[in-house]
């Protein structure tokens, strides 16, 4: 076994030349003793540097100043060449430095020597210090006196070229070849082979689990010990595999795609036979109406024409009665005339005649008289009835009736006036009304604050005007935006879209913002909305056609208010995204020029989830629509969702649902309004005749009119009194029979002019254009002629026969209700139409050729349907077979590389790796620590379990593996193994899968190390320990470990055993064993001399009483200043037995009592 026998260093910290001699007739065990800050750990750090050949990677300096988790200490070898001992501030020994550093190992079985060492040149004005060679001298102990000259009687460092030279001639003086190398990994691979022949250690395992004993840290994962320390890192070689699989997975991706657009279209067909349906739909209701409207046309024509001659028969009937009742009336009026004669001959006649003036006279005036008052009951009578429409206090309506119209509480006293005056006219008329004239006279001027309400239910009527208005106004900008919505897809004003068409016709290709970006967070879409604003409508043209544009949008600004155009000749195309806290960030723009605005607009306005976020400096927008400009802050409010086609679908939704509300509120404000005014004018004709003549100076004019027509009446009856009793009556019934005669003949000629007037309104209706008409019999035909070859025949009759039969025979109602039909089925394929292109624009993102498919230029039935049969029998009937049949053999091709490559590979790896644990336990089974035996064992990682059980099992029976990928043969039993191989292959297809993950097979299996209790055979594991344990019962673990790893790595299967051959087992440690006693100490350092370790061990000064009694090699370090000594001491069995006997520590209770009465004696004699 090679051992280490002298550190030979020249201008490595505070020393400028030394020689460190390790006692090469024990086991070299060698302790470095010093107070902090006194260079102990570099003497550590020198010998790393040595053994890793300055490889930065696995170097740990200064090791024991590390915190555990903690970033590597600051120290480099920059700083130990140029001696820097204190702070970076503090200027360092040297400025430059030539340094060597040798280690010089002795096998004491075969008696020769190897020496390895590093030559660095090292600047203060160099970042780095540079490693001029790593060297391997065979058959040489090597010294500081190799390397130096004496200058004027001092010793200095010689040029390596020089130094090189030497060594050559004493490796030839040797009769051995000298090596030096440039690359560390190269140099430990060299002196590894030459110390250890029959078994080199792989390098990379060997420097972590050499570095990772000089930088102690407590083991807290046994899992990741094994996989770091114990285990090869040796990936597998998966490039097959992966390969394979990629292909596997780029099949199955390009499938999972051809699926996803086959879905896609098969969705776009669905919306295209609905667009069919609903003009099938339309046409069927086309057919059904021009058929029902020729059937109402020739019904209703039949109709008039027997409706005429009813009428003619019934108008020829009323001329023959007309007649008749004439011939009756002009006899009867001979005979009258013949009574007055004899009753004039009685001289009773000029009286009555003037009696009879008179009373026409008297009468005349009595009307006069009551027409006032009829006039003022009226008023009275309308202003009484709004009591049913006003009310102050409005209460809920009963069902069925419209809630009161409200007035202000002052109005109180005025119906309360109102209903008294309702209650003293009841359901009287002029001339009985009034019957009580005072107190109507007294409501009536009470009634005074009438002009008032009337003149506030005048202004309610105004303001539900007014209101309407506003709503029919908000109606149609909305039903504009429904157009355009239904026409381009998008809510856009009508000056955007008459501005855009304009542009379009100038030869330009304009883009509207909105059409381009989509919201890629719902949460902050309001924020977008609002911030955007009116630019949501900005118009993106080419930067050539910019200037144009504008011009045409200053010559039309009146018509075109409002609208904005992008000046793309000021915007900078910008590749990089936006800020990831922009508010632009959460939006995708799908145009470069589009994205390059976006970003100038709202690219600098961060997204703010609190108002601290919003308060910090530059502008920010927060969820609500908070907006921070920089210097002041508003709450916005955006309006209609714009941004992205679905958002436009979805605000088309909401604006028909706000436009049925408004045309809602018109008709209700409407409604409101004409209640209000007629209120109001109830009210005016009473408002009229306030101020006038009393209703008790009306009623007294009218009773003495009426009591003089009285007096005249009885006059009359009086002169008749006179007449021969049987001419008046003779006169009286002759005078009763005309006045019959006359009334029937009224009547009779009313029926004749009604039915002359029928026959004229029939003849009109026969002779003009509308329904009953010839011309509209004509044209209901010419219609139904055009329109019947549209649709199917027996389909059309069938259904005009049902509805007519439902109907009840209507045909003008089946007529009426197709028309209905078919003006609903406009909209409702302008929708679906909508729908199928919207569908095909977004089918478009990621196939590019649905793009030239444009609403209004590209025909469903023509164009898209036959296109859509195409690609969906494309891709179900000729892609998908091809590729399904690709992804068999890609998933046989898989299965094979499985089988050859991986399994075989990993069930190699699966051996070494028991075979690894069976080492290291083998090494731990015969020694204990603190009465336990140690343990390492493995177990699957549940991830891995299913491949590892599958490699496994495959180890005796390939044919395991057969039903993997689908290689299984049709109805082959099923294998035991089922869940493992399904586990394996949804593992290995997982498109998510990193493939890496499988290169690692220490990864496949998780770790323990069990502590079994000798005495009690009680198990512990390391977490249990962990939480638990002492201090040196938890740094026990992790010496124990990472020896039996540095003993595995250093002598594979001879570690442990006595008397087998050993290459070098050097092993470093910084301030180790810190928590142990010094039984435990020996017991360990014991432990390693049997595993053919050689500790180096560097520790505090305090520590130098344990260090005496098992150190064979003693250096102790002094520092004074810049000015660092060693001593170092060589320890033979004898000190140590001395040492041990003069520790108290190693002494029993009865030792100590013995040696206390022993004193004792000696001090009473």
């Amino acid at each position: 076994m090679f051992r280490l026998v002298n550190i030979a260093l020249i201008n490595w910290h505070l020393i400028d030349i030394a020689d460190i001699e390790i006692d090469e007739s024990s086991e070299g065990i060698a302790g470095i003793l010093g107070e902090n800050r006194s260079g102990k750990s570099t003497l550590l750090d020198l010998v790393q540097t040595v053994m890793t050949g300055n490889n930065g990677r696995y170097l740990r300096l200064n090791a024991s100043a590390n915190e555990e988790g903690k970033k590597r200490n600051q120290r480099t070898v920059r700083d130990y060449c140029l001696g820097r001992y204190g702070g970076r501030e503090t200027p360092p020994k040297r400025k430059e430095a030539l340094t060597y550093l040798v280690l010089a190992f002795h096998n004491r079985e075969t008696g020769s020597d190897l020496s390895i060492g590093i030559a660095i040149a090292a600047r203060i004005e160099e970042k780095d210090a540079q490693t001029l060679a790593l060297f391997i001298a065979p058959g040489v102990r090597l010294s500081a006196e190799d390397f130096v000259e004496e200058i004027e009687g001092k010793p200095l460092p010689v040029k390596w070229p020089i130094a090189r030279g030497r060594l050559v001639q004493r490796c030839a003086d040797r009769g051995t070849s000298f090596v030096d190398h440039d690359h560390s990994l190269n140099f430990v691979g060299d002196y590894l082979k030459l110390m250890t022949p029959h078994r080199p250690p792989a390098v990379k395992h060997f420097l972590k689990a050499f570095g990772n004993a000089v930088s102690f840290e407590t083991m807290d994962s046994a899992t990741d010990f094994v996989r770091d320390y114990v285990l090869e890192e040796r990936p597998i070689r998966i490039e097959q595999l992966r390969e394979a699989i990629r292909t596997y997975q780029g099949i199955s991706q390009t499938i999972k795609r051809l699926k996803a657009q086959l879905d896609d279209l098969v969705d776009i067909e669905k919306l295209v036979k609905r667009h069919e349906g609903l003009i099938a739909e339309q046409s069927l209701n086309r057919w059904v109406h021009s058929r029902a409207d020729l059937e109402a046309a020739r019904r209703a024509y039949a109709i008039a024409l027997r409706h005429r001659e009813t009428q003619r028969q019934e108008f020829q009937r009323f001329e023959r009665l007309i007649a008749g009742h004439d011939g009756r009336v002009a006899a009867l009026e001979t005979r009258r005339a013949e009574v007055d004669a004899l009753i004039a001959q009685s001289g009773v006649h000029e009286r009555l005649l003037q009696n009879k003036i008179s009373r026409q006279r008297a009468e005349r005036e009595r009307d006069d008289a009551v027409r006032p008052l009829a006039e003022r009951c009226s008023a009275v009578t309308r202003a009484t009835a709004i009591l049913r429409d006003v009310a102050v206090d409005a209460e809920a309506p009963a069902p069925g009736r419209k809630a009161p119209l409200p007035i202000p509480v002052k109005f109180a006293p005025l119906l309360e006036t109102l209903r008294a005056l309702q209650a003293e006219t009841g359901a009287d008329v002029a001339p009985t009304w009034p019957r009580n004239p005072d107190r109507v006279r007294q409501l009536l001027d009470e009634a005074s604050a009438l002009p008032a309400l009337s003149k506030y239910l005048s202004s309610e009527a105004d303001a539900c005007i007014e209101a309407g208005g506003r709503a029919r106004t908000e109606r149609d900008e909305i039903a504009a935006l429904l157009r355009n919505a239904r026409e381009r897809g998008q809510v856009i004003t009508p000056q955007t879209a008459d501005l855009f068409a304009e542009l379009q016709g100038l030869g330009m290709q304009p883009k509207i913002l909105c059409s381009l970006v989509e919201v890629l967070d719902e949460e902050w879409r309001d924020a977008a909305e609002a911030l955007l604003g009116r630019d949501r409508e900005a118009l993106i043209v080419d930067p050539e056609h910019a200037t144009a544009a504008i011009q045409h949008l200053r010559r039309e600004k009146r018509r075109f208010f409002g609208c904005r155009i992008a000046n793309t000749r000021k915007i900078t195309l910008d590749p990089e995204p936006a800020p990831a806290d922009s508010l632009a960030a959460v939006l995708r723009v799908t145009d470069p020029l589009a994205d390059a605005f976006v970003k100038r607009r709202i690219g600098g306005v961060r997204r703010a989830e609190t108002v601290e976020d919003l308060h910090r400096p530059g502008r920010a927008i927060m969820r609500d629509c908070t907006y921070d400009d920089g210097l002041a802050v508003e709450t916005r409010r955006p309006d209609h969702h714009k941004l992205g086609a679905s958002a436009s679908q979805q605000t088309a939704k909401k604006l028909e649902q706000r436009l049925y509300e408004l045309e809602a509120e018109q008709r209700r404000l409407s409604g409101e309004a004409e209640r209000w005014r007629r209120v109001a004018q109830a009210l005016a004709p009473l408002i009229d005749q306030l101020g006038k003549e009393s209703v008790a100076e009306l009623a007294t004019a009218f009773e003495a009119k009426a009591e003089m027509l009285r007096a005249l009446e009885d006059e009359r009856r009086a002169i008749e009194k006179n007449i021969d009793p049987g001419l008046q009556q003779e006169r009286a019934e002759i005078q009763s029979e005309i006045a019959d005669l006359k009334a029937e003949r009224t009547e009779h000629d009313k029926a004749r002019v009604d039915a002359q007037v029928q026959i004229a309104m029939a003849e009109k209706t026969l002779s003009g254009g509308d329904l009953g008409s010839h011309l509209r019999c004509q044209t209901a035909w010419k219609m139904f002629q055009a329109r019947r070859g549209l649709h199917s025949r027996s389909e059309g009759k069938a259904a005009f026969r049902t509805r007519l039969h439902e109907k009840g025979n209507d045909s003008k109602k089946v007529a009426e209700e197709a028309a209905r039909l078919v003006d609903e089925a406009k909209d409702k394929i302008v929708r679906a139409e909508g729908d199928v292109f919207d569908a095909l624009k977004d089918y478009a993102l990621g196939n590019a050729e649905a793009s030239r498919f444009q609403r209004g230029q590209s025909s469903i039935a023509g164009e898209v349907r036959p296109w859509l049969e195409q690609q969906i029998d494309l891709i179900r009937n000729n892609s998908l077979i091809s590729y399904a049949k690709q992804a068999e053999e890609a998933a046989e091709t898989m299965n094979n590389v499985f089988k050859s490559a991986f399994v075989t590979e990993l069930q190699s790896r699966f051996d070494e790796l028991r075979a690894a644990i069976d080492r290291i336990n083998q090494i731990l089974g015969p020694h204990r620590f603190h009465y336990e035996q140690y343990q390492f064992s493995a177990h699957m990682d549940a991830f891995y379990e299913p491949i590892v059980r599958l490699v496994d099992a495959a180890r005796n029976d390939q044919s395991v593996l057969l039903p993997l990928f689908g290689a299984t043969p049709a109805g082959a039993p099923e294998s035991p193994h089922a869940a493992a191989l399904a586990a394996v292959q949804a593992t290995l297809l997982d498109d998510e899968a990193d493939i890496t993950k499988f290169e690692d097979y220490r990864r496949y299996f998780t770790f323990q190390l069990r502590m079994s209790d000798a005495a009690t055979g009680i198990v512990t594991d390391l977490d249990h320990r962990r939480g638990i344990g002492s201090g040196a019962e938890k740094q026990v673990p992790f010496y124990v470990a990472i020896g039996a790893a540095l003993a595995a790595a250093y002598h594979g299967q001879n570690a442990g055993k006595p008397g087998a051959t050993r290459g070098v087992g050097l092993a470093l440690f910084d301030e180790a064993f810190s928590k142990m006693d010094a039984s435990n100490q020996h017991a360990m350092l014991e432990f390693y001399r049997h595993l053919g370790l050689q500790p180096v061990i560097a520790a505090p000064y305090d520590k130098r009483s344990v260090f005496l009694e098992v150190m064979d090699t003693l250096v102790e370090v002094w520092r004074d200043g810049t000015r660092v000594e060693l001593d170092v001491e060589h320890l033979k069995e004898t000190t140590h037995a001395a040492v041990r006997a003069d520790n108290p520590i190693h002494l029993s209770v009865d030792d100590i009592r013995a040696a206390l009465e022993s004193k004792a004696r000696e001090a009473a004699e």
